[in-house]
């Protein structure tokens, strides 16, 4: 029998391609419906179609920088994100009432208006009905704004995941291209630029460390270098317009990671910025702290030192921490030492976030005289529970043990006192 060989797949044939433009011209049809009141179906012919399709918008490509050493998997998972993104948000065309994905948009949508906005240049005359009936579509502008921007919302996330600040810091990009050719098209791209961290080298107590200049990326910028205000420092030998740049040691990157040990690691980046900018900076036992911001929600402090005209971010303390206002706090009303402190978990933020302490009338009011309730009020839903229990029986018992042995040693104290 004679063996013969089966051609192998290239995995898009001419059947895929006939059943992906059936599918477009359905979905452009579709869009037009819903962005003009007339009917689409009188005034795009099997031509129009064509060409349209022939210079159709390819959606989202996504490039990065070689520095990143991105795989092609890891290019393809942040496609997916933005495309996820975009299938989970409409927009509602007002003469219409007709809703729109932004997804759809990005495809078929895109295309339509382009093809609208050459031949209104062009050929007005020629395809006057289709220009009158779509005048009201070029002048959506608002539209692109919105996509662009939730777009956006993803890759500048992804660009914060991307970035570790001793090593790397990454910035998307957004744009339009052209690809210029017998049949020229628009295509989304996304590029990931990856930039170096600008760091010092300090001296404290005989150690020299590293740090790292803290920076935040916005829309494929360059990198902006966060600085604080001298009058806000309290740095009176300076001009109160002063900006002092901020960097900071790994030691606290490494302590926000362990204490803030519920979120990731980029959403602790994203509300260590926010704190650099918004928090409150305060003095307290000589030292100087700037409130930690926690989804708005203060739940400790960034220990600063500023050192030759900068600001270093030593180490994070969570509210529950020696040295704190509150920390102290627990200790004079409670009594707790740091091992009572380390062993209950109560310097870990899932400790309070996933246990049921705030349905705990004596737990709750003692973290509420201490000045700890803002550690109650940080909201669930920001955080995956999978990997966490609630060990607020577990508090309320110790405390309770805590305070009768208090008791008794104050009963005792005041028996020798008076026999």
């Amino acid at each position: 029998m004679k063996n013969t060989k089966r051609k192998k797949s290239n995995g898009f044939n001419s059947q895929d391609a006939a059943h992906y433009k059936k599918l477009f011209f359905l979905k452009l049809l579709e869009i037009a419906q819903a962005v003009s009141t007339e009917d689409p179906s009188k005034l795009f012919n099997k031509d129009i179609l064509e060409f349209i399709y022939n210079q159709r918008c390819r959606l989202i490509k996504v490039v990065a920088d070689e520095k990143l050493n991105l795989t092609s998997h890891e290019l393809q998972e942040i496609k997916e994100a933005i495309v996820y993104k975009l299938k989970s948000n409409c927009w509602k065309f007002q003469n219409t009432g007709k809703e729109v994905l932004l997804y759809d948009f990005a495809g078929p949508g895109i295309s339509l208006f382009s093809f609208l906005g050459i031949i209104e240049k062009k050929d007005p005359v020629k395809f006057t009905k289709l220009v009158s009936a779509y005048e009201d579509f070029l002048d959506t502008t608002d539209l692109f704004i919105d996509l662009q921007k939730t777009i956006y919302s993803v890759t500048n996330f992804i660009g914060w995941e991307k970035t570790a600040i001793d090593k790397k810091i990454v910035s998307p990009r957004v744009t339009y291209k052209v690809v210029k050719s017998s049949s020229p098209y628009l295509y989304i791209e996304v590029a990931l630029n990856a930039y170096s961290p600008e760091s010092v080298s300090v001296n404290f107590d005989g150690n020299v460390r590293s740090a790292f200049r803290v920076a935040i990326t916005s829309n494929g910028s360059e990198p902006i270098w966060v600085k604080l205000n001298a009058e806000r420092l309290g740095l009176n030998h300076l001009a109160p317009d002063t900006e002092i740049p901020v960097y900071i040691q790994n030691h606290a990157l490494n302590r926000l990671k362990e204490r803030i040990d519920c979120a990731e690691p980029t959403m602790i980046y994203i509300n260590l910025v926010y704190s650099l900018e918004e928090g409150r900076c305060i003095t307290y036992r000589g030292n100087r702290l700037i409130e930690f911001l926690f989804f708005k929600h203060k739940v400790g402090y960034l220990l600063i030192d500023v050192v030759n005209d900068a600001v270093i971010v030593r180490t994070f303390l969570i509210l529950t921490h020696f040295d704190t206002p509150e920390g102290d706090n627990l200790h004079r009303i409670i009594g707790f030492e740091k091992p009572d402190i380390t062993y209950l978990n109560l310097d870990k933020l899932s400790t309070f976030v996933f246990s049921d302490i705030r349905e705990k009338v004596i737990v709750r009011d003692l973290f509420t005289r201490a000045g700890c309730e803002k550690l109650l009020e940080v909201p669930k839903k920001e955080f995956d529970k999978e990997n966490f229990t609630s060990r607020a029986e577990i508090i309320e018992s110790y405390l309770l043990r805590y305070q009768e042995y208090k008791e008794q040693l104050n009963i005792e104290s005041l028996f020798n006192l008076h026999f």
